[in-house]
């Protein structure tokens, strides 16, 4: 029975104290999985900073033809502006490997975050990454990725969220759109 209750306990407080993250979200031609594991649990730093450590892979195929792939691994640390609610900014930088179906291309993107949070249950995020063409590899000029999400949680540590993204990058003379949609998701904290 007392290891009943210490299980229990510890469960309970890891879902309070949930930093990391798993994402998934879809629209008609495009499906996102991705997960951030809160670096500070392991490296016994302080919670001024949240540092993560996370991958993301993101599959698009429009009209049954071309199939696009972008995939990334990224580190990021976020600082809250304020004890409780309100706004959050961060940076980061991530190592991106995409490619179109014609042409594939490495780039690291340099990015900022932004986290507005109302109260415990709605918040919105956004973030942006950039690569100039000096970071941007294998005929690539640049990489740009953008996106927006309003969040609402439904269960305790879960999330609904509508967003929007743009990712594109411009090859010599071509532009490549890999998503430039409205989505829809879940993300899981645990």
């Amino acid at each position: 029975m007392l290891k009943k209750v210490f299980v229990g306990m510890c469960v309970a407080s890891s879902l309070m104290f949930a930093q990391n993250e798993f994402d998934i979200n879809v629209n008609n031609d495009t499906l996102e999985v991705g997960a951030n594991i809160y670096m500070n649990d392991f490296y016994m730093l302080d919670d001024s900073s949240k540092y993560y450590l996370g991958a993301t892979y993101l599959g698009s195929e429009e009209d049954n033809q071309n199939t696009q792939n972008v995939m990334s691994i990224n580190f990021k640390v976020i600082n809250s502006m304020s004890d409780n609610y309100g706004f959050s900014l961060g940076m980061g930088i991530k190592a991106v490997y995409a490619d179109s179906g014609y042409n594939s291309f490495t780039a690291i993107p340099l990015g900022l975050f932004l986290k507005y949070e109302f109260n415990d249950r709605l918040h919105f995020d956004g973030e942006i990454h950039y690569a100039p063409n000096i970071l941007s590899f294998s005929d690539a000029d640049n990489y740009k990725d953008t996106r927006v999400k309003a969040n609402f949680k439904v269960v305790e540590n879960g999330y609904a969220y509508v967003g929007a993204r743009r990712m594109s990058s411009d090859y010599k003379g071509t532009d490549v759109e890999f998503d430039k949609a409205v989505f829809a998701g879940f993300k899981f904290l645990f």
